[in-house]
């Protein structure tokens, strides 16, 4: 478990949306607890500590430097002096416009758009 969590938070600190790999983990976790309450509580406690040395370094250096383990994303909660909320507002909507689309059409148009428009 240490492993899994060690490399679901290596993922995590690639990029956060790798966090979820610790799905896995956690459903071996709460089997284990129901089959027996303490190697449940081992497992969940080596799965959270591989975590935080997986992801550890990168959260923390984000913590020391700006101020948000997850920056930017919690500008609204946890302000920083390099982003103002306005700053993440902006940042946010400019994600929303970039991507191949947000509904079932454009899932199914998303093969023709790469090759007609790959750019």
């Amino acid at each position: 478990m240490l492993w899994s969590g060690g490399l679901a938070g290596a993922a995590g600190a690639c990029k956060y949306n790798g966090l979820i790999a610790l799905l896995p983990g956690a459903l071996v976790v709460c089997g284990a607890f129901l089959r027996k309450p303490s190697s449940g509580l081992h497992f969940g406690l080596a799965l959270l500590l591989g975590a935080l040395i997986g992801a550890g370094p990168w959260l923390g250096f984000n913590l020391w430097h700006a101020g948000d383990p997850v920056f930017p994303f919690l500008g609204h909660w946890l302000p920083s002096h390099y982003w103002n909320p306005a700053d993440v507002d902006g940042a946010i909507r400019a994600l929303d416009q970039v991507g191949p689309g947000k509904g079932v059409t454009d899932l199914l148009l998303l093969p023709w758009r790469a090759v007609v428009n790959p750019g």
